[in-house]
């Protein structure tokens, strides 16, 4: 809907809506329909019906927009917005019509006003029609469904795995290091952390998770720490966890 509504908003979009209004007030000129035709010569006529059909076109450019943002009628066909936007339409176009035409034709003053009515009934059917069908802005008015969301992809699971030596973070990527190798696994540290009994192991730096089985040896560098592991790797400790860890157990004799 969001899409719709700034499609219809746009600046853009009130430049088409006034373009087609010129193009058609020409055509009306051309035509010079209400007896306009013998009242005044063809360049008058087009300036009178271009210059109506500008006019009048933030009437309809504010029907139109304002229907599209309607739920409830959104679901009526093409004919019955016409006749719906048409008819709402009359009362503004028939003042804009009356202060147009008396200005050019003065003896106009005399029209009553279910005559204006009447010729604005009309020229908003002419309008309403071309103007919504061939801007497709006409109904149906309604907003192409949603995009159905993809269903959701549960990440891999290391749940149950006890074969595990250790885990190491790649990019967005784990390598799971097991007894019988390793392999890269698409899945975040943190849910494949998640899925394993804490009973097994621990994450003892920000990429790396270690099974408490696997830890062969407690290598010192300095104050930095490793861990020498069962398949010969070497998992960096992280500062942070070196009291935990030694409150485990796990740094016994370093």
């Amino acid at each position: 809907m969001g899409t719709l509504r700034a499609r219809w908003i746009g600046l853009a979009g009130w430049g088409r809506d006034a373009l087609f209004a010129a193009v058609l007030g020409a055509g009306l000129g051309l035509i010079g329909p209400f007896g306009t035709f013998v009242q005044a010569g063809m360049f008058v006529r087009l300036a009178y019906w271009i210059g109506l059909s500008l006019a009048v076109t933030p009437v309809y450019g504010a029907a139109f927009r304002g229907a599209a943002t309607l739920e409830g009628w959104r679901g009526l066909p093409g004919a019955a917005w016409m006749v719906v936007l048409s008819i709402a339409a009359v009362p503004p176009v028939a003042l804009i019509s009356s202060i147009a035409a008396t200005t050019v034709w003065p003896f106009l003053h005399a029209m009553p006003l279910m005559g204006w009515l009447a010729q604005a009934l009309a020229v908003s059917l002419f309008i309403a029609t071309p103007y919504g069908v061939i801007s497709r802005r006409l109904a149906p008015f309604r907003s192409a469904p949603p995009p159905q969301a993809a269903p959701a992809v549960e990440p891999p699971s290391l749940k149950g795995r006890r074969d595990l030596i250790c885990l190491q973070m790649e990019d967005h990527y784990v390598r799971v290091h097991s007894a019988t190798g390793s392999e890269l696994v698409y899945l975040s540290m943190r849910h494949a952390t998640q899925s394993l009994d804490p009973r097994l192991g621990r994450r003892v730096h920000r990429s790396w998770w270690v099974a408490r089985d696997a830890v062969i040896e407690t290598l010192s560098d300095g104050r930095n720490l490793r861990l020498r592991l069962a398949n010969g790797l070497e998992a960096p400790v992280s500062r942070s966890q070196v009291a935990a860890l030694r409150a485990a157990g796990w740094l016994d004799g370093s």
